[in-house]
């Protein structure tokens, strides 16, 4: 039963990082299409600048959180069965 827990975990986390890296290019993509669109500030408006402002702040989270999940974070719970230090 351990060992099928432990592989269920691995398989999650292979599944996560297989899918950050395309996460992370598309978020990059869609923060530059939005700093072009937003280079014209003649046109802006009210609404406009509040949705962009609103998209940047989303997609950054976003593209924070995917650069978190790069990295490993090695300091597991003590008594942890799936942790080996």
């Amino acid at each position: 039963m351990m060992e099928n827990t432990l592989a269920r975990q691995l398989q999650w986390i292979a599944a996560a990082d297989s899918k950050v890296a395309t996460i992370f290019a598309i978020d990059t993509a869609m923060l530059g299409v939005l700093a072009a669109l937003a280079a014209h500030t003649q046109t802006w408006f009210r609404l406009g600048a509040t949705a962009g402002s609103l998209c940047f702040i989303l997609l950054l989270s976003s593209l924070i959180m995917a650069s978190l999940s790069f990295f490993p974070r090695t300091a597991g719970p003590k008594g942890s069965l799936l942790f080996f230090g």
